[in-house]
């Protein structure tokens, strides 16, 4: 082979290999006017205006829920702002109303101070005035303890009555000044001018009229010997007693009291003549005792209050049924004296009015204190449901206006949050059946009933 064959400009193979090296590359400017990004992260991002609007849309949807969501919590804000300020405006307003009436409280107690300080002076000088003049006969008829000598039984005057000198324990010889400074000296001037509600004459004042036939021991606490007025040897009693403290003083003398009044009871029952008369007085002057000052009461005395007088009214409940036509077991009591019906009488009155406030006093003591009184039996509910019968006949033939109104207020004490009076529900069912009653029937007094209690304002009453 030759060298002219590779010389040949013309061969076709040759120029189209020589044609495909030297061809420079083609540029993108060839009829196009698109331009190649110069980003290559960017290619996959379409850029479409429909999609830009919806997300607009979404984004003031929430900005219109986050809005109102704003107001609801700024009006809930304002709204508990104003509840507040309306609040401390009311309490403001009402501690203001309180201090207003405590002010006036306390100027109205000052007013009644300066008014009792004038009448004690003005009490203190007339009766000095009085001891000025009488002196001498004074002097002769009062012992060292400025209360009346009874030893002699006489006075200077021999037409006198020896015990007429007990109208006044508190004159004293020598015109020297009373004072009612300590708890002694006014819970006995308490007792002293006690009066039973329709009584123109003191409790005291029945009792220094009163004796017994025969000497009287009561638990050896106070001799009454015979023929000798009780006020005598209760005040002589009493003298023995100054040195102590208020609640005791008050728990001694109803403790004696309550001696003296059963161990009368006791010889009543051994028919022992004239011994009921005394009973409602000393009665009364248990009343005066613990109504002097409820807080000087103890617990203790309160249940011994609740307990003994249960035991009086059990004695004293059958005059309830002797106007009953079924209480034939009475029968035989309608040959007593009148008056002695009429005691029996006030003396139920009178004891279940002590029992009331006894109860009533037991509240300060907590709510625990008084469901024991009506649960554990120092309180006796038999006796109460005498006192108020469920029975319709019953009711109306033994109910009494003046133990209703006591009743309804013990009941009144003994309603609390979680109970009412007892734990028995049939019980409690019962007396709020009984209680229906009273409004439904009309309730009067009874004949031989017509008497004041120891507060109650009914008696005469028509």
């Amino acid at each position: 082979m030759s060298d002219s064959s590779f010389d040949d400009d013309d061969d076709p193979l040759l120029m189209q290999l020589v044609q495909a090296t030297q061809r420079p590359a083609p540029t993108a400017q060839n009829g196009s006017n698109v331009t190649i990004p110069e980003n290559p992260q960017n290619l996959g991002v379409v850029t479409n205006p429909a999609n830009y609007q919806l997300q607009l849309f979404s984004a003031q949807g929430e900005i219109s829920i986050l809005r109102a969501q704003l107001e609801l919590l700024q009006n809930q804000r304002a709204a508990e702002i104003a509840l507040l300020r309306a609040e401390a405006k009311n309490a403001q307003s009402s501690a203001q109303e309180h201090v207003t009436v405590l002010k006036q409280t306390v100027d109205k107690l000052e007013d009644e101070k300066k008014f009792l300080g004038n009448e004690i002076r003005s009490l203190s000088a007339v009766k000095r005035r009085k001891v000025a003049e009488n002196g001498t006969q004074i002097a002769s008829n009062t012992d060292l303890h400025g209360r009346p000598d009874l030893a002699n039984g006489v006075s200077n005057d021999h037409g006198s009555d020896p015990r007429k000198s007990l109208q006044k324990p508190f004159a004293v010889a020598g015109g020297a000044r009373i004072q009612l400074q300590d708890d002694w000296s006014q819970l006995t001037y308490h007792m002293w001018h006690y009066t039973i509600n329709g009584s123109d004459r003191t409790s005291m004042a029945f009792l220094s009229k009163i004796c017994t036939e025969c000497t009287v021991e009561a638990d050896g606490k106070l001799t009454v010997p015979a023929n000798t007025p009780l006020l005598a040897c209760l005040w002589d009693a009493l003298l023995d007693v100054k040195h102590l403290r208020l609640d005791l003083l008050v728990l001694h003398i109803c403790t004696m009291l309550l001696a003296l009044i059963s161990e009368l009871l006791r010889l009543h029952e051994a028919s022992v003549p004239g011994i009921l008369v005394s009973v409602p007085f000393l009665i009364s002057i248990v009343h005066a005792t613990i109504t002097f000052k409820p807080s000087a009461v103890t617990e203790a005395l309160a249940k011994i209050l609740v307990s003994s007088f249960s035991k009086i009214l059990q004695k004293f409940v059958f005059v309830l049924h002797l106007n009953d036509e079924e209480g034939e077991t009475f029968s035989t009591h309608s040959t007593v004296p009148y008056q002695r019906r009429l005691i029996e009488n006030f003396i139920l009155i009178s004891a279940l009015d002590v029992l009331e406030n006894a109860v009533v006093i037991s509240t300060q003591f907590g709510p625990e204190f008084c469901r024991n009184l009506w649960n554990l039996g120092t309180l006796d509910l038999a006796l109460l449901q005498q006192i108020l019968p469920e029975n319709t006949e019953r009711f109306v033939s033994l109910v009494q206006i003046n133990l209703v109104s006591s009743f309804v207020e013990m009941l009144s004490a003994a309603v609390y949050e979680n109970y009412f009076c007892t734990t028995n529900e049939r019980l409690n069912l019962l007396i709020v059946k009984s209680l229906l009653k009273v409004f439904i029937i009309d309730i009067g007094i009874k004949e031989d009933f017509m008497f004041y209690g120891s507060k109650q304002g009914f008696g005469q009453q028509s």
